[in-house]
């Protein structure tokens, strides 16, 4: 796995996307921050973490739409698919490696702690559970992506259906108001990923929320590696 990592992660800083990637996120993230704290002198950083996951619908497909698609495209994949490593390994190499470039950018966001700590005082207990949560969604976001990747070898093309995917998770929240079953509307509840983000920004806690983020980016990840069983046999 290890060497399926450092090739990946080589591969995003070797590479404009990994910068792009990196830049966007930290652009638009400090936009946010400015204009919600810096311009209204408030020292409240929950509406950033908000703002964030939406900004992982729009970045996420650009992060994880080579992931696969490039190997396809350029007749790679057998390459990997025949070298004496683990399906498996492939997989969370490629996944770990993505999410990590995500981590790079996230981690110039500490700045505004800092920023709040020194003008303000800092929610502890609210900013973790926000940094786990946006973490936590990542996950499951370069997880569905990558699984999107192996779909096709057209990069446009997956990133196109993985933002149409985040983007209908975004819709069930709206289609919960909207349904009237009420059968309908508390599954439709317990699948969204965003309702059960925002009980991480107010610092509270719960096991459900944090193991439905983490089964859903495991699933992902296991039908990724069926994916390429599948190809491996073609």
């Amino acid at each position: 796995m290890l060497p399926i990592f450092r090739r990946e992660l080589n591969a995003y800083l070797g590479s404009p996307i990994g910068y792009v990637f990196i830049g966007m996120f930290v652009l638009i993230s400090n936009l946010f921050f400015y204009l919600n704290n810096v311009l209204m002198a408030s020292s409240n950083i929950v509406p950033l973490f908000m703002n964030m996951q939406m900004l992982l619908m729009l970045l996420i497909p650009l992060l994880t739409m080579r992931l696969f698609s490039e190997e396809f495209k350029q007749k790679t994949d057998q390459m990997i698919l025949t070298a004496p490593v683990r399906l498996s390994s492939i997989v969370m190499g490629k996944f770990l490696a993505a999410l990590c470039v995500f981590l790079i950018a996230l981690a110039f966001t500490l700045l505004w702690v800092v920023i709040v700590a020194v003008y303000g005082s800092v929610p502890v207990r609210s900013v973790i559970g926000n940094y786990v949560a946006i973490i936590l969604a990542a996950s499951m976001f370069i997880a569905m992506g990558t699984f999107i990747s192996t779909l096709t070898e057209n990069q446009l093309i997956a990133a196109v259906l993985s933002f149409a995917v985040f983007f209908g998770l975004y819709l069930l929240d709206y289609a919960v108001f909207a349904i009237d079953i009420q059968g309908v509307k508390e599954v439709i509840s317990w699948l969204s990923v965003y309702v059960r983000f925002t009980s991480f920004t107010r610092g509270i806690f719960f096991l459900s929320d944090s193991v439905f983020y983490l089964c859903v980016t495991a699933a992902f990840l296991f039908l990724s590696v069926r994916m390429l069983e599948r190809k491996q046999w073609c």
